[in-house]
């Protein structure tokens, strides 16, 4: 028999609730730490599928998971749609409302502005570009938190810098990676720039973001903020086809800019790439890097 929720809604009793639109009377709600867990993790991944959040955050099952995920949503603590797929169920793609990240400012402090600051867009391209950077860094702090090591990271949310282009001196180029990161193991630090191509930038572009990098190493700006001279840049690609076209823009960017800085700018920037298919806790430290030609470990090599 039909019964008349708190908000006058009639809902008939084990009706199953719709994937695309909220309940007007849904059932209550208690925001437990592993509620506000996720709501952390969406303020630092930005975008984050069902199944990265259930990767990173120990709900102990997948039925748990989904049924904290689904009252998360339906009180409106995260703003939920859908990856358009042509064959299967569409993934949910998860990011912190202006309920969540007052909740969150409520429970641990901090500005609910600039925890919801990332933009609402559905634009597909930007969707999957950050959906594969979330994937990058999860498994770096998987593998991380598997070995006992120390991992920060962060998203920025502005250029670092901005800064004339070596080739073009009458354009600037913004200093701004998909992530930055410094993963610690005892004396071994390595400070690394993220860069996740997809294929959907022009190699030219990408060639751009790696003379930034050149002209940020040569200006001194980098070794001022960070405190180091040395810089690694990881760039991951989505096939090896791709990763070999980017390989062969990137060294010849390095050969012309290289005429235009100083030799040291040039030996200061460490550039690994690997593929997108690697990027999981179990291999992302391993041989999948390739580095000046080589296979490399990621904690190969000295202090960085």
């Amino acid at each position: 028999m039909p019964t008349t929720g708190r908000t006058g809604v009639v809902t008939a009793p084990g009706k199953r609730r719709s994937r695309y639109k909220r309940s007007a009377d849904p059932p209550g709600m208690v925001l437990m730490p592993r509620d506000l867990e996720v709501l952390g993790h969406l303020v630092r991944f930005h975008r984050m599928t069902g199944q990265q959040i259930k990767e990173i955050v120990p709900f102990g099952s997948v039925q748990t998971a989904n049924y904290r995920l689904q009252k998360l949503w339906q009180h409106g603590y995260v703003e939920r749609n859908y990856w358009p797929l042509s064959l299967g169920s569409s993934p949910a793609v998860y990011r912190l409302s202006h309920r969540g990240g007052a909740a969150l400012a409520s429970a641990i402090g901090g500005d609910v502005a600039r925890y919801t600051r990332s933009s609402a867009t559905r634009d597909q391209v930007f969707l999957e570009h950050a959906l594969a950077v979330s994937q990058v860094l999860i498994a770096f702090e998987l593998a991380a938190r598997r070995a006992g090591h120390r991992l920060a990271w962060q998203i920025p949310a502005d250029a670092l810098d901005r800064l004339p282009d070596p080739l073009e001196e009458e354009k600037s180029i913004p200093i701004l990676p998909d992530a930055i990161l410094l993963y610690e193991v005892g004396n071994l630090k390595v400070r690394a720039f993220l860069e996740v191509d997809r294929g959907t930038e022009s190699l030219r572009r990408v060639a751009s973001k790696v003379r930034g990098c050149l002209a940020y190493l040569a200006s001194g700006n980098y070794q001022r903020q960070y405190g180091r001279r040395t810089l690694r840049l990881l760039i991951v690609a989505p096939s090896g086809r791709r990763l070999a076209s980017l390989e062969s823009a990137v060294t010849a960017t390095v050969q012309r800019t290289s005429a235009h800085l100083s030799g040291e700018a040039v030996d200061d920037l460490k550039i690994w790439s690997a593929l997108q298919e690697n990027m999981h806790s179990d291999t992302v430290l391993g041989d999948v890097w390739s580095a000046n030609g080589r296979k490399a470990r990621f904690l190969d090599g000295q202090v960085e």
